[in-house]
């Protein structure tokens, strides 16, 4: 992957995490909220939490590694009066 891409990645990750972490997404794995269904819950939201923190980890360890951006070449002589 290049730098632009985990760029990205690294900016619709929270986007995702917010999304996941909705009332009706965690509604979907405990639809009643009393008794033992709760712990559907609980488990889901640990789950995306800690994925959340893999694949951050992940990208930005990738972004250290990446190669930098190409930078456009700045012609000196043009600035000089």
């Amino acid at each position: 992957m290049n730098r632009q891409k985990l760029y990205a990645a690294a900016l619709v990750l929270p986007i995702v995490g917010a999304f996941l972490l909705l009332s009706p997404m965690i509604r979907l794995f405990a639809p009643d909220q009393s008794g033992p269904d709760v712990a559907g819950a609980v488990v889901y939201v640990f789950a995306v939490w800690l994925g959340l923190i893999i694949l951050s980890a992940l990208i930005a360890g990738r972004l250290v590694k990446a190669e930098p951006l190409d930078e456009p070449a700045i012609d000196e002589s043009e600035s000089a009066p």
